[in-house]
């Protein structure tokens, strides 16, 4: 239960923060430099090996799935049409 805990803490933290950063860089850089690094993080989660590194591990992804997820809904919105 504290691991998934730890996940939505920096998702909800993240998704505010990531939508600013997102209208000053534009979709077309943050949404793949996201999804590249959600991907590696989900990947990497097979070598943790104690709970630390899975708390760690999973605040991670959540604050990279904060940014990807809204991010997303974002773009697909056309609220960023005016950016590119």
């Amino acid at each position: 239960m504290k691991a998934l805990t730890v996940t939505y803490v920096p998702y909800i933290l993240a998704e505010l923060p990531s939508n600013l950063i997102l209208h000053r860089v534009g979709p077309q850089i943050l949404l793949p430099t996201i999804c590249v690094l959600w991907g590696l993080v989900t990947t990497l989660q097979c070598q943790v090996s104690t709970y630390g590194g899975l708390l760690a591990a999973r605040f991670f992804l959540g604050l990279v799935e904060g940014g990807l997820f809204p991010g997303i809904v974002l773009y697909l919105s056309g609220m960023t049409t005016t950016l590119c």
